[in-house]
Order: C-alpha cells, then sequence, then structure tokens
C-alpha cells in the first residue's frame, strides 16, 4: 500500500520549461505540471511559480512534499544547494535550498544530466543494472556514471563532462574554449556549424540543407542536418559520419576508463538519429578492448522528457 501522504516532487528546471513530478516514496507517479520557465525575468519568479505549483500539489495531495529534488543545467554545489552557474538560464549564485526553504524538507539539487541518468538508472533503460554510463546528445553533449550502484559525482560535482573530453588535439573551438571536444564534433551545434563551414566550400553536396534552410546558411540547425541526413544528402552524411567517429572515441575512453555494463544514449540527436547507437556501438565493438566490451550492452534512453524530474526523485526513494 503506497502512502500519498508522504510523496516527493521532482523539478527538471529547464531553460525553456519547467517540469514537476509528485511521487510517492514507492515510486508510483502521483500528478505532473509544466510551465514555461520566464528565466529572463531571473529567479525569483521562476521559484515563485515553482512555489506556487508545490502548494496548488499539497492542497490536491493533502500533504505538503517530504522532500524536492531539482534538477537544472550548469554547475552545482550539491552540497550548499546552488546553482553556481546556469548558461541555459543564464543565472549565477543562485541559492535553490534558500529559495524553497518555507516547505521545510530536505531538498537536492543535482545537475540536470547526472538526475537523468538517475532516473534511467531506476525507472528507464539502465534497470537492473549496477554499472552503467549515460550519454545525451542535444544541442551540447553531457552524460552520468553510475558505478557499482552509486551516483559518480567528483570531487567537484563534475564527473560526467563527457562533452568536453578531448578527441582530438588539433579539433575544431569548443564552447568552453578548448579544442577538439566531442561536443565540438557530435554535439547540435557543431553539428549545424561543421555544415556551415563544408557548404561554403561546396555547396553543391548540401543542396537538400540549404533547400531545408531556405538558402540561409545562417538558418542551418542540428534539426536540419538530421532531417537532410535521414534523406541522404551527400553533405549531411559527411558531418553525421564525423560526429559518430568523435562518438566512437569517447565512448571507447569512457567503457576502458570506467567499465559500464550499459551504455544508455540519449537526447533529441539521438531520437532524430535512428541508427546512430548502432553504428557507434559497431565502431566500439571493432575497437575496445575484449574484457571492456565482454559484458557490455547499448541501449537507447526510455523515459525521454521527463527523465530529469524522475531521476531527481530517486535520492528520496524507498
Amino acid at each position: 500500500m503506497t502512502d500519498k501522504k508522504k510523496w516527493v516532487s521532482g523539478i527538471d528546471l529547464g531553460g525553456t520549461k519547467t517540469l514537476i513530478v509528485a511521487k510517492t516514496k514507492e515510486g508510483e507517479v502521483l500528478d505532473k505540471l509544466v510551465f514555461k520557465t520566464d528565466a529572463k525575468e531571473g529567479p525569483e519568479p521562476v521559484f515563485q511559480h515553482i512555489e506556487k505549483t508545490l502548494l496548488g500539489l499539497t492542497e490536491k495531495l493533502k500533504a505538503p512534499p517530504s522532500a524536492i529534488g531539482i534538477g537544472v543545467a550548469g554547475q552545482i554545489d550539491k552540497k550548499e544547494g546552488k546553482l553556481l552557474f546556469g548558461p541555459n538560464l543564464g543565472w549565477k549564485e543562485v541559492d535553490i535550498k534558500e529559495k524553497l526553504k518555507k516547505f521545510n524538507c530536505p531538498i537536492t539539487v543535482l545537475n540536470d544530466v547526472r538526475a537523468a541518468t538517475l532516473g534511467e538508472w531506476k525507472y528507464g533503460s539502465g534497470k537492473g543494472f549496477s554499472n552503467l554510463a549515460c550519454i545525451f546528445i542535444g544541442t551540447g553533449i553531457g552524460g552520468g556514471f553510475v558505478t557499482d550502484g552509486k551516483l559518480l559525482e567528483g570531487a567537484n560535482n563534475s564527473a560526467g563532462e563527457i562533452g568536453h573530453m578531448v578527441v582530438d588535439m588539433n579539433g575544431p573551438k569548443c564552447t568552453c574554449g578548448n579544442f577538439g571536444c566531442l561536443e565540438a564534433f557530435a554535439g547540435g551545434w557543431a553539428i549545424a556549424e561543421n555544415a556551415r563551414q563544408l557548404i561554403k566550400k561546396h555547396p553543391e553536396k548540401g543542396k537538400r540543407i540549404l533547400e531545408l534552410a531556405k538558402d540561409d546558411i545562417l538558418g542551418i540547425d542540428g534539426k536540419i542536418i538530421i532531417k537532410a541526413y535521414n534523406e541522404k544528402d551527400p553533405l549531411a552524411t559527411i558531418v553525421i559520419e564525423l560526429a559518430i567517429k568523435a562518438l566512437t572515441a569517447g565512448v571507447l575512453s569512457i567503457i576502458h576508463a570506467v567499465n559500464p555494463s550499459l551504455l544508455i544514449f540519449g537526447g533529441g540527436i539521438v531520437d532524430g538519429l535512428p541508427d546512430i547507437v548502432t553504428k557507434v556501438e559497431k565502431e566500439v565493438r571493432l575497437r575496445g578492448l575484449n574484457s571492456a566490451l565482454s559484458n557490455l550492452s547499448f541501449k537507447k534512453a526510455a523515459l525521454e522528457k521527463e527523465a530529469v524530474a524522475i531521476g531527481a526523485t530517486v535520492p528520496f526513494i524507498n
């Protein structure tokens, strides 16, 4: 029997929308609500909206949340419950615990990708595994590791910044300022930029890309490249194959470093490219050490857009 009076809240505080999930401590989903995140207005109105939503759930469920977990993109001080820097939100030094203190319950703040990793581990494609790695590829690339049944966080909560693993010392410049990062080859922004540069040199090879972008090179984005690739555009194929090579290099480093038994791939780029996981797996199995490959499985993420909010509840679920 579930006790609905001991519910926990999981929050995905995203750059464009916020998802709030209410779950029992046994893991049953009781309710979920979503609203637009007006990040440009600053933290105060956003947290007022979160507070109002939680109070509404308190009234509906006839009890306040017994714990709150919140996943947010950026650099986190987990001990203090602060967002140090959130690039998607444009916020710095936000004391999240302080803003939710009126609920007088345990609060944990997680990087969004690490929260999604917890969600996939407990409720998604990673259920039943104790050693896994998640790779989420959208505009950028992030990840998370579960090792021996525990989330790997690192000395400064930075374990999982796999988008900034260097896969080519002579590669293109990344948004972080370094050169040759995985994200600079396979992140959504990089796929678009690499296509723009190639199209300037070989416009005849990217006719479908230009059609989709209405002949506006600056209008090329990751979605256009994915669509063109799926329609077998030659230039889009070059760009995606370059991304697959970089992903292969990154995955090889991951499996040799932490030896997971499962690799989970998620995010918008993965969703748009049905064969990307199969292609990366094929290349990895040709190059990896047998000891790292022998019990290794590859899967796509299962929880999709709810992974962060659901994962944020995991620290409080029985």
